[in-house]
């Protein structure tokens, strides 16, 4: 064995597998162009302020998931835990609205829909027809702080046990509790509930429309929302926006133990001819 292993937290991703991230990731693009979503590509590391102020101080990605280190002037830097805070600073520092992995400039029900729509499309044409779908509306700025005291109130009434990781949250972000005991809350109570309606996500900047996607028994898949204060906070400029981002690994790891990989890799990047020839006195007439 050898004593250089990968580092804790990465994965090497072998041919078994490789071919099958390519099929993804052709498909998705397919999708995005054929709507009109054009390619941004940004730095694998950015200032980690950038993720602190617009992911949340308190957000187990600060906490227990973002890597930080400094450069030779002692500037903190991150590496990018998510794409939507670069996507923003990008737009933001260019002075350009466009669209891209997420949907800018986009307000109302119809940009929510196509959205929406899009990761429907994404799943059929990976062979994927069982899937649940989680939706939330978590209102805006005001709608949220309201909503926060009013949960906060319920928690003190009714003395509920927390855990010790929802203890902090109480303090800073109460709606980030029912990222974690939403079960708990509602089953000690009897209170009747639709799982959609639990659904917060573990980010900050959501204001209006949040989405989960499943398989199976499997964990979220995908999921996103719509952010539309997150420009001001990082550029001071008001646009409106919702993206959403996907775990290719658990989507692999669904496609090869649901037996979806091998219909799906039917006749993709299969040689159509192959020669070989060992006397090299014919080459050039081969190549002529």
């Amino acid at each position: 064995m050898s004593k250089l292993n990968r580092p804790r937290g990465t994965q090497d991703i072998y041919p078994s597998s490789s071919l099958l991230y390519q099929k993804i990731q052709q498909i998705i693009s397919k999708l995005l162009q054929k709507n009109n979503y054009q390619l941004v590509i940004f730095p694998t590391f950015e200032n980690a302020e950038l993720f602190t102020n617009s992911l949340g101080s308190t957000t187990d990605i600060i906490h227990k998931e973002m890597f930080t280190f400094s450069d030779r002037k002692g500037r903190l830097l991150a590496l990018r835990p998510e794409g939507t805070a670069s996507v923003v600073r990008m737009v933001c520092e260019n002075k350009l609205i466009q669209e891209g992995v997420e949907l800018i400039n986009a307000k109302g029900v119809v940009a929510d829909y196509q959205l929406l729509k899009l990761v429907v499309d994404i799943f059929y044409e990976l062979g994927i027809t069982e899937f649940t779908f989680s939706l939330n509306y978590l209102g805006d700025n005001e709608t949220k702080e309201n909503y926060k005291s009013e949960l906060k109130s319920f928690i003190e009434a009714k003395d509920i046990d927390l855990c010790k990781n929802c203890q902090a949250r109480y303090q800073n972000n109460p709606l980030r509790i029912l990222d974690c005991s939403i079960y708990q809350l509602l089953k000690k109570f009897n209170f009747p509930y639709t799982y959609d309606y639990s659904l917060v996500r573990g980010l900050d900047y959501y204001t209006g429309l949040v989405f989960e996607a499943s398989l199976g028994e499997n964990k979220a898949l995908l999921g996103g929302g719509r952010y539309d204060k997150l420009y001001q906070e990082i550029g001071d400029i008001d646009v409106p926006a919702l993206g959403f981002a996907i775990g290719i690994d658990r989507l692999i790891n669904y496609l090869e133990t649901s037996g979806l990989s091998s219909k799906l890799l039917e006749n993709f990047n299969k040689i159509d001819v192959f020669f070989f020839l060992s006397v090299p006195e014919f080459y050039p007439d081969v190549l002529d």
